[in-house]
């Protein structure tokens, strides 16, 4: 599992680098020739199906935006949050245990990226809202966007597709895909501590003040919910297809 959300974004159709929507492959003025008698000879005003006026390749997708829901944060269990803790301010992440805080709830976010991408590739995703606060402790309702160029397939068919695919798929992800704990290797920014400074020359060392250190360490991640059920219950979906009456690549 990744330990820096990295936010994804593909292009599902042409670069736009030449009118690959044209009829004859080329995009030059080529009228009613085919790509293969008349490549540069004959104007191909014509769009094939799928492309925009400039030919540009415009595929149908969906997109789905994810609300959370509100989340409580329970003693250090903490919640959903797309920062590490090394993305803080050591003034604020000041303790070990608030640093594993914030740890958890990015270990469930990039849990739920990657049980998203379970079933079908996404094409985006974006993190459309987020109270992180000074402690990547969000508690209000987070919003996330996600692209997919076919609706998501759930395979357990109480799930329809889509939307309730969708929110099945980001609970489980949350819940780290199973209703016990889960245990995740990590690099943990600590707040700032004194360390001792070695030097040859020193007959004893000195003490030397760094503002924040790096631990590789195992770190915990408690349910956020009873079940995962109740993180279903909580959250919302909605579906929008772009460019419906276009086809799929």
């Amino acid at each position: 599992m990744a330990e820096r959300f990295i936010a994804l974004a593909q292009d599902p159709g042409s670069d736009g680098s030449s009118t690959q929507g044209k009829a004859n492959g080329s995009g030059e003025d080529h009228a009613g020739a085919t790509f293969l008698t008349a490549p540069l000879s004959a104007n191909s005003s014509t769009n094939i199906g799928n492309s925009n006026a400039d030919g540009v390749m415009t595929p149908k997708v969906y997109r789905y935006v994810i609300e959370t829901g509100s989340m409580t944060a329970s003693g250090t269990n903490g919640t959903v949050c797309s920062k590490d803790s090394a993305q803080f301010d050591a003034a604020d992440i000041d303790t070990a245990a608030k640093a594993d805080t914030c740890e958890r709830g990015n270990i469930r976010f990039e849990s739920m990226i990657n049980r998203l991408g379970l079933v079908e590739n996404m094409l985006d995703f974006t993190v459309t809202s987020e109270t992180a606060g000074d402690v990547g402790v969000p508690t209000a309702s987070s919003s996330f966007t996600v692209t997919y160029a076919r609706q998501p397939v759930h395979p357990d068919a109480n799930f329809t597709a889509g939307a309730n695919t969708v929110k099945r798929l980001a609970a489980e992800g949350i819940q780290c895909m199973d209703d016990n704990t889960y245990t995740a290797m990590r690099h943990v920014y600590e707040p700032a501590t004194t360390v001792a400074n070695w030097n040859a020359k020193q007959a004893t060392p000195a003490a030397s003040t760094v503002t924040q250190k790096m631990t590789r360490r195992n770190v915990t991640v408690p349910k956020l919910a009873n079940n995962i059920a109740a993180l279903y219950a909580n959250m919302t979906v909605t579906e929008t297809a772009l460019n419906p009456t276009h086809s799929l690549l």
